[in-house]
């Protein structure tokens, strides 16, 4: 039967983790789907105050994300992704607490951003410590799969939640991260202690990374998806329910569909897209990502905004794993981890500068000069990646 829904199998060392992240991730939703709608109604928050908010945010949880990971290494994953989810629990409950308080809650909101991706960079570390190389692609896909599969459910759960008060809402996803940190403290098993040589092996070569141009301009293209990859989970919400009256409730029942197009067809569409040259793959993704939201100006019938979803979801389904892919195949084989951890920070930076760059167009000029705007910076890092593939970015010489 999971062969069936998921197109592949779950690896049995990687179960706990999954049954983790799954957990965590369905409070994150909630999190995510609702956190920048409840600055706006309840703190009574400017679009100007919350796009701050986010850039701060998304500068550290750059830093947080890579401190997770040097840490994951001298104490081992599993350390951490408790570490974090013991933290997010008080955060989340601090949530219900906030009242009308503006600074506390944009606070509130750095803090959980920026541990989101200190249990993002443990759960993956986890995973390479769960499975042995040869099997740490289907791995990481299952891990996207469990992230998705709570990201299902935490709309739906926050919209009912949300019935009875934002309180409410919020102390419930305390406890659903409570569950999480201790599905991890319960299940998950703790690593071995590296030596010192592996310890010093590990550090990572930024002087490699920053000196290395062709791989600095598949990062700017990555920057710019990442920018486009952020207007659905924060300008997009912020557009439905302030400008075209779409009720928070409606928005958290549309928002389910990412996730369930996601978990039915990320291993199939991999499959078929495999004679496909990963830069056409990724342009044309990052095409589907930003054009779909230039229809919203016309009309903001919710059919429509199935649509626009399910081909902003199409093209999610196919950018994150083939992004990955040039990465990979353009780092030398001893320095892997440290590629795919810079190319991690590039998500925090499309989670800032998404939201700073939108509500201040919006602020100025409207929601249709904040889309446009969108699909340019589409079009944009299509273009770049078309281009660099021309001068060999998917491969080291």
């Amino acid at each position: 039967m999971i062969r069936r829904l998921l197109g592949g199998e779950i690896e049995p060392a990687t179960r706990p983790l999954i049954l983790a992240v799954l957990i965590g991730s369905t409070a994150r939703a909630v999190m995510i789907t609702f956190t920048s709608i409840w600055a706006i109604q309840q703190l009574l928050a400017t679009d100007r105050e919350l796009s701050v908010a986010y850039a701060v945010a998304g500068v550290t949880a750059a830093l947080i994300g890579y401190a997770a990971g040097v840490l994951a290494d001298r104490i081992g994953g599993r350390n951490v992704l408790l570490t974090g989810w013991s933290l997010q629990t008080v955060v989340f409950a601090c949530f219900a607490l906030t009242g009308h308080n503006v600074l506390f809650g944009l606070f509130l909101i750095v803090c959980t951003t920026s541990l989101a991706t200190l249990c993002a960079t443990a759960s993956q570390t986890v995973v390479t410590e769960l499975t042995p190389s040869e099997r740490r692609t289907s791995g990481f896909a299952v891990l996207r799969l469990g992230q998705n599969l709570g990201y299902a459910l935490g709309p739906p759960a926050g919209a009912l939640l949300l019935s009875f008060g934002w309180p409410v809402m919020f102390a419930a996803v305390a406890l659903i991260a409570a569950a999480a940190a201790v599905t991890v403290a319960l299940r998950l098993p703790t690593r071995a202690e590296p030596s010192t040589t592996q310890r010093s092996n590990q550090r990572a070569p930024l002087r490699t990374i920053l000196t290395d141009t062709k791989f600095v301009w598949l990062y700017i293209a990555s920057c710019l998806a990442m920018i486009v990859y952020s207007a659905e989970a924060v300008l997009l919400p912020i557009s439905l329910t302030e400008t075209h009256g779409l009720s928070p409730q409606t928005w958290g029942l549309l928002a389910v569909i990412t996730p369930v197009l996601v978990i039915t067809l990320q291993l199939r569409v991999v499959e078929w897209l495999r004679r496909v040259p990963l830069p056409t793959q990724v342009a044309i993704a990052v095409l589907l990502m930003g054009g779909p939201f230039l229809l919203l100006p016309i009309s903001s019938a919710i059919i429509i905004v199935a649509m626009m979803m399910v081909l902003y979801t199409m093209g999610e389904i196919i950018w994150a794993p083939a992004a990955q892919s040039l990465v990979s195949r353009h780092a030398s084989a001893d320095h892997q981890g440290a590629y795919l951890g810079a190319f991690a920070a590039t998500l925090p930076i499309g989670l800032s500068l998404g939201p700073l760059i939108g509500f201040q167009i919006r602020a100025a000029w409207g929601d249709t000069a904040m889309w446009l705007v969108n699909g340019i910076i589409a079009a944009v890092a299509a273009m770049m990646y078309l281009c660099g593939s021309s001068i060999g970015f998917s491969q080291r010489e």
